[in-house]
């Protein structure tokens, strides 16, 4: 899991990252009209385990940034399911 200190050190880069998307503008092409970040930071524990004895262990950590951008406009969203707020890590790739 992230400390403060890496969390407070990430913020300001997307932050800049969040106001250089939301600048670009391509001709013939709808505009951004909203985007957000998910920064996940995992620490994760894996055993393996046969007839009551333990025969593998492993541990490891992830970290991936993730974006949401829509184009158009919010009364046009159709947007239902996934997104940021989707937890389904069969689908996060």
């Amino acid at each position: 899991m992230l400390g403060k200190r890496a969390i407070d050190s990430l913020i300001p880069v997307l932050r800049k990252d969040l106001r250089r998307y939301m600048a670009i503008r391509r001709k013939g092409y709808p505009k951004i009209y909203y985007l957000s970040f998910l920064l996940r930071d995992n620490d994760w524990f894996n055993t393996w385990a046969t007839a009551g004895s333990v025969y593998g262990a492993r541990r490891g950590k992830d970290r991936a940034v993730y974006c949401d951008l829509r184009v158009g406009s919010y009364s046009r969203d159709q947007t239902r399911y996934g997104g940021l707020l989707d937890y389904d890590e069969d689908l996060e790739s």
